[in-house]
């Protein structure tokens, strides 16, 4: 995310206020899980949106971040499962490319989820 920047003002007071919060203020938004994204469904072949459900099969799911995400975090599901991630090298058995997919499935049954992808 991008800093706040200064701005220079004609009340001394404002400009000590800014230069006291601005440091604080600006290296939260340097927290890498604020630069993420809520991925709730993605677009199957005919380009419709559909929620995510896993299988015990892996899938890959498009984060739609622009560069390789860091982590995950499961913020909704449906039903009571384990979530795991395809810990194996990318390629053709594992994630094809981390900068356009999370690989996931699911243990003890099937579900729906939701994530916040960073």
């Amino acid at each position: 995310m991008p800093s706040i920047k200064r701005v220079q003002t004609k009340s001394d007071e404002l400009n000590r206020i800014q230069d006291s919060y601005l440091p604080f203020l600006n290296s939260l938004l340097k927290h890498p899980l604020l630069d993420g994204r809520l991925v709730e469904t993605y677009a199957d072949a005919q380009g419709t949106e559909i929620p995510i459900l896993l299988t015990a099969a892996f899938r890959n799911i498009p984060h739609k971040l622009g560069r390789a995400y860091r982590g995950a975090i499961l913020t909704g599901r449906d039903q009571n499962a384990t979530i795991w991630e395809d810990a194996t090298a990318d390629g053709p058995t594992g994630n094809p490319d981390r900068t356009k997919f999370i690989r996931l499935r699911a243990a003890g049954t099937n579900v729906n989820i939701k994530l916040w992808i960073f």
